[in-house]
């Protein structure tokens, strides 16, 4: 006889204030040494398959030092490698469900000889690419970085595993990390073509943090920010700005520094954080944000800057009520918590007049606002950013381990021993109450808790007849 009860949902309550579980686990490789990597084909869809590929360690050239340098041979058709870091793994079951990953690397490749490359994760023998992807386009090494993956931001291109990799719950098995170097070409070029790259300080941050996602820059590539002014009052006035990294000055190190030319009037600057954007289809509902950075003032004394948290949503700009102002020459610190969507106002686009945080609601790019004022003549008002990072706390929901159980009964024999359920939170602690489908012989102890907390499922046979039987908890 055969029992088969199965764990398909819990019955909960929201409680409680936000409790961080910070975790993070860096993987990086600056040198390439050949025993580390492993490369593999993963598409060849030229003829016969006929593409080819080398990798390997290049000594000197790198950014600096050596780097991997990677070549491919192809006609019509495309061709993707996988390179695998061994040695590298991470495992949700032993270091916690996977929340967001962030990647960087430095690219180059030879003049006229474009490479896309991604981030690669392989679970369970499935190879899975970023749907972020960067072209190595010239000899000059490029920094390209994204914050914030979602296992939703992945897609299976080799291997019969699921189309998305799994982040979190009992089939989230080890994952290994690497990238990918592809290209293709088309009837019109059919080749033949050899394609000559490098990679350089590649990293891979992957969070196990259940109570939010964070999405931060302390270095302010300027390939990383776009600026458009959205407002400038009154219409017709020319005001103008400028806004790129600096490479020292900041608190410490690089920052972004932000000039605005005006006139008598106002400006207002929107600035858009490329690879990054909250999904909530993907990562739930959004209950609150939290918002920080350091501020500082270049420009005269009494010719302030205004700073806001940006939200960009469906073409539409929403700036945070919350307002800080650079208004000395040294470093401040701002910081706020808690924002929901009324917390936030359309400035520019025909959206709604607050955003949507609900499920079903459209993607959310990050940035942030600069706004400056003049009185009378013309004026450039200097302030400078560092240190932006903007926390998500996504609508929390329970998290099973094991999702289900299969128990055996052999007749006469002993009853099988209660089985262990950990229960936690995607985010806050939650009270949740527990509910069996009904069936005499299925039992769960204790009826209520609050995460983290575990379960015991127990079985009582006796009086069954032989078969299968099925139960939900």
């Amino acid at each position: 006889m055969t029992l088969s009860p199965r764990l398909l949902g819990v019955v909960c309550v929201l409680w409680g204030a936000p409790l961080l579980f910070a975790a993070s686990v860096t993987f990086s490789d600056g040198a390439f040494n050949d025993s580390d990597w492993t490369a593999t084909k993963i598409q060849d869809t030229t003829p016969n398959s006929g593409a080819s590929f080398t990798a390997g360690q290049t000594a000197s050239g790198g950014n600096p030092g050596s780097y991997r340098r990677t070549t491919h041979a192809y006609d019509v058709g495309a061709i993707s490698v996988a390179h695998v870091r061994g040695g590298v793994a991470y495992d949700p079951q032993a270091q916690g469900p996977i929340s967001a990953i962030d990647y960087s690397y430095d690219l180059m490749a030879q003049p006229n000889q474009a490479v896309t490359y991604y981030l690669l994760l392989v679970q369970n023998g499935t190879y899975y690419r970023s749907s972020t992807a960067d072209n190595a386009t010239d000899s000059a090494w490029r920094r390209f970085n994204h914050l914030g993956l979602a296992a939703g931001d992945f897609a299976r291109v080799a291997g019969s595993g699921p189309s998305t990799p799994i982040f979190i719950g009992p089939a989230a098995t080890p994952i290994q990390v690497g990238y990918v170097s592809a290209n293709s070409a088309g009837a019109i070029d059919p080749g033949p073509h050899s394609r000559i790259s490098g990679v350089d300080n590649w990293v891979v941050t992957i969070y196990s943090d259940l109570g939010g996602v964070t999405y931060a820059d302390p270095t302010f590539l300027d390939q990383d920010w776009s600026g458009a002014k959205i407002a400038d009052t009154p219409p017709g006035l020319g005001a103008t700005f400028t806004a790129a990294q600096q490479s020292s000055g900041g608190n410490p190190d690089a920052f972004r520094r932000v000039l605005l030319n005006l006139g008598a009037g106002s400006v207002l600057v929107a600035h858009v954080r490329g690879g990054v954007t909250y999904n909530p289809l993907i990562r739930g509902p959004i209950t609150s944000i939290d918002f920080s950075y350091d501020l500082s003032l270049r420009s005269a004394p009494g010719q302030p800057v205004v700073y806001y948290l940006l939200l960009v949503q469906g073409a539409t700009y929403y700036s945070s009520v919350a307002a800080d102002t650079a208004s000395g020459p040294g470093w401040a610190h701002f910081s706020h918590t808690g924002l929901a969507a009324a917390n936030f106002v359309r400035v520019a686009g025909l959206g709604p007049p607050i955003p949507s945080f609900d499920a079903l609601a459209a993607s959310i790019q990050l940035g942030y606002l600069t706004a400056g004022s003049s009185s009378s003549g013309t004026v450039t008002l200097d302030s400078g950013i560092d240190n932006w990072s903007v926390r998500i706390y996504p609508v929390p929901s329970l998290v099973l381990n094991p999702g289900s159980l299969a128990l055996s009964y052999q007749t006469g024999g002993p009853t099988p021993a209660a089985q262990p359920v950990s229960v936690l939170s995607s985010g806050p602690p939650l009270n949740y109450a527990v509910t069996t489908s009904g069936e005499s012989w299925l039992a769960v102890n204790p009826g209520s808790q609050t995460t983290p907390s575990v379960l015991n499922v127990s079985l009582n046979p006796a009086g069954l007849a032989p078969g299968n039987y099925m139960g939900s908890v």
